[in-house]
C-alpha cells in the first residue's frame, strides 16, 4: 500500500507543479487536462484546458493534483490518496473508510483504476482508494 498526497487546486495546478517540480527537482511524470482525456467528448469546450491529472516524481514520493473542483468538500485543499493491489484490498479498505462517510463517487472502475472511491469520512477527512497501476517505489 502507498499513501499519496492529493493537492486540489483551483485552476492552478499547472503553475503550482511546475514550482513543485522546480523547488524540488522532482519529474514531472504527469500533466493530463480534461481535453486530453478520453472523458474530453463530454467536456465543456471551455473547460478542456483544465488539469484533470498532474503526478510529480521526488524521490519516492508521488504528489499527484488536479484543478478543482475537489471531490467532497470546497473547504478542502488535501486529500489522502491510498493505492493498493489487487482490487480487493481496494474494496476492502473503501468499505471501512465509507462507514458514516459522505462518499461523491462509489467505488467504481475508472479509466485510470480499476476500482476508486472518493469521500470524506466521518471525521472530516477527503480520501481516495484505489487500485492503481503506479512505477514501482
Amino acid at each position: 500500500m502507498r499513501s499519496i498526497p492529493y493537492l486540489h487546486f483551483e485552476n492552478t495546478c499547472r503553475e503550482a507543479f511546475a514550482f513543485r517540480q522546480r523547488t524540488s527537482g522532482g519529474e514531472l511524470e504527469a500533466m493530463e487536462t480534461c481535453g486530453e482525456s478520453p472523458m474530453c467528448a463530454r467536456m465543456p469546450a471551455e473547460s478542456r484546458h483544465v488539469v484533470l491529472h498532474a503526478r510529480l516524481r521526488v524521490g519516492t514520493a508521488y504528489p499527484m493534483g488536479p484543478d478543482g473542483p475537489r471531490p467532497a468538500d470546497a473547504t478542502l485543499r488535501t486529500c489522502v490518496s491510498i493505492v493498493v493491489d489487487p482490487v480487493g484490498e481496494a474494496e476492502r479498505i473503501g468499505s471501512g473508510l465509507a462507514e458514516g462517510a459522505t462518499v461523491p463517487m462509489p467505488l467504481q472502475a475508472t479509466y485510470r483504476a480499476q476500482r476508486r472511491v472518493m469521500l470524506l469520512d466521518r471525521h472530516g477527512q477527503q480520501w481516495m482508494v484505489g487500485a492503481v497501476a503506479l512505477p514501482a517505489a
